[in-house]
């Protein structure tokens, strides 16, 4: 990878409206951990999704949003279920 590059996976370039080889600044910087997220999927299918690998909604949306280094109100993630993506919005985020 070249100098000042960096690589971000389709959906965060979408969340953020960049296009590839767009110019961006990055910057790090230390969030508190969050402890509570509440999240509402995009479509009701994805509960049938859940419910049809047999899996627990909690254990999985904590499964899946642990994945995430860091989330924001008012985004989407993706988080598979069964072989489809699925979106996440992120209502709310309390420290």
């Amino acid at each position: 990878l070249p100098a000042a590059h960096a690589i971000l996976p389709r959906w965060v370039m979408n969340e953020l409206g960049v296009e590839e080889y767009e110019p961006v600044r990055v910057r790090g910087v230390r969030l508190q951990l969050a402890s509570l997220v509440r999240i509402q999927p995009h479509t009701a299918a994805f509960y049938s999704a859940v419910q049809a690998e047999g899996r627990d909604v909690g254990e999985l949306l904590t499964e899946s949003v642990s994945q995430f280094s860091a989330l924001t109100e008012d985004t989407s993630i993706p988080v598979r279920v069964g072989g489809c993506t699925f979106g996440l919005y992120i209502v709310e985020l309390r420290p």
